[in-house]
């Protein structure tokens, strides 16, 4: 039985939908990927079909972007801290940084992910890198060097300036048109009719008022619909290429 009811937010309760305002690109691949009822049945079945979906190590799709910290096979994966021979060099300040930590295993070994807002960091510790010693970052070269260094120079500043306070920025128009998204998304799955949905997203007045079979609004609620569908079913996948330029 497919648990999708039981882990997705009421796609009539909006109000659910606010944490997706404030979510970096990797994180909207993620919350239409675990929306995937192929890869929740890879995830329950054979949680070694990652590289399948574009992931480096399987994610639990009961974790929403809150929690998760999905390890992506791009180039925002290819930061290594490592030990330097440099004793004036600093230490790295894995308790100083801001934001929430996650430290896991993973096939090139342990991998830390950094979640701060608008944005999450991936690092992989080499083997022989103590959290006491002076470390350095090593960098892949290739595509995505220069996302990489940039991610390097956005952690460093996070931690450089942590006194420094935060600020929340507006929502921007990308981030309200993927809340949308994702809440046609979860009404569909939930059976919901193209009326239901317009009824939730827009009001019950407006649809007495708009809604006719070849109207306007019937023909925005279907290309929401085929426009999240196609989200869940791969184009996910284009944040993480758009991230990586």
């Amino acid at each position: 039985m497919d648990s999708t009811q039981h882990v997705l937010p009421d796609w009539r309760a909006s109000a659910a939908y606010l944490y997706v305002l404030h979510l970096d690109p990797a994180q909207f691949a993620w919350e239409y990927l675990r929306r995937n009822p192929s890869y929740r049945r890879d995830w329950r079945e054979l949680h070694d079909a990652a590289t399948r979906w574009g992931l480096e190590l399987p994610e639990d799709p009961q974790r929403d972007s809150r929690v998760a910290s999905p390890v992506w096979c791009s180039p925002r994966t290819g930061i290594t801290i490592v030990a330097d021979s440099n004793q004036s060099s600093p230490r790295f300040p894995f308790w100083d940084l801001p934001g929430n930590k996650r430290l896991g295993a993973d096939s090139r070994g342990l991998h830390l992910a950094v979640r701060q807002p608008h944005r999450t960091t991936h690092l992989h510790l080499h083997s022989s890198y103590s959290i006491d010693q002076p470390f350095a970052y090593l960098i892949s070269a290739g595509t995505g060097c220069n996302t990489r260094c940039r991610a390097v120079q956005e952690l460093s500043a996070s931690y450089a300036s942590s006194s420094r306070r935060s600020r929340e920025s507006r929502p921007s128009s990308t981030a309200l048109n993927h809340m949308r998204m994702l809440q046609v998304l979860d009404a569909d799955v939930a059976g919901a009719t193209h009326r239901n949905i317009a009824q939730i997203l827009v009001g019950a007045e407006a649809v007495e008022e708009r809604w006719a079979p070849d109207g306007e609004l019937r023909a925005r609620i279907r290309h929401w619909v085929r426009k999240a569908r196609s989200l869940r079913d791969g184009e996910y996948l284009k944040f993480l290429a758009s991230d990586s330029e």
